[in-house]
C-alpha cells in the first residue's frame, strides 16, 4: 500500500502525488501483486474496460 499525502483543498486531490497513490491502493490485490509487465499490462487493460464499460 502506498501512502497519499494529506490534501486539504480540492484542487490537491487533482495532483499525481495524491491520484497514484489513491488509484494504486484501490486496485484489487491480485492485480497489485503482479510481477511481469507484460501479465500487469494486459491485466489492467482488462480490469480498467471492465471497469468503465459495466459503470
Amino acid at each position: 500500500m502506498l501512502t497519499a499525502p494529506r490534501i486539504r483543498t480540492k484542487i490537491g486531490k487533482k495532483s499525481f502525488s495524491w491520484a497514484a497513490p489513491y488509484l494504486w491502493n484501490n486496485l484489487p490485490t491480485l492485480i497489485r501483486n503482479i510481477t511481469s509487465l507484460e501479465v500487469f499490462k494486459r491485466t489492467i487493460k482488462t480490469h480498467l474496460f471492465l471497469h468503465y464499460l459495466c459503470n
